[in-house]
């Protein structure tokens, strides 16, 4: 309960205080199934992408396909927080 009270306050006004990159991915597309739809990834791709960061080489396309939701510099940190 506490979790979701806090990613309430987190999202509000569009603003992600305290989010990963990974859970701005996910609060953009919804589930994580259409994030694997979305990349043609599978569900364990998806899921490393949680654990150990997403993938600096779609940082690019992550911050165009968010319209900036996500940018390309939170993708690279979040490689360096997860390392």
């Amino acid at each position: 309960m506490h979790k979701q009270i806090y990613l309430d306050i987190a999202k509000k006004g569009r603003q992600y205080y305290g989010m990963t990159a990974y859970q701005k991915l996910l609060d953009h597309y919804g589930s994580a199934r259409a994030i694997r739809e979305k990349y043609g990834v599978t569900r364990e791709t998806v899921r490393l992408w949680k654990v150990r960061g997403l993938p600096s080489k779609l940082a690019l396309q992550f911050e165009s396909d968010t319209g900036g939701a996500l940018t390309i510099r939170e993708v690279l940190e979040s490689k360096q927080v997860s390392a």
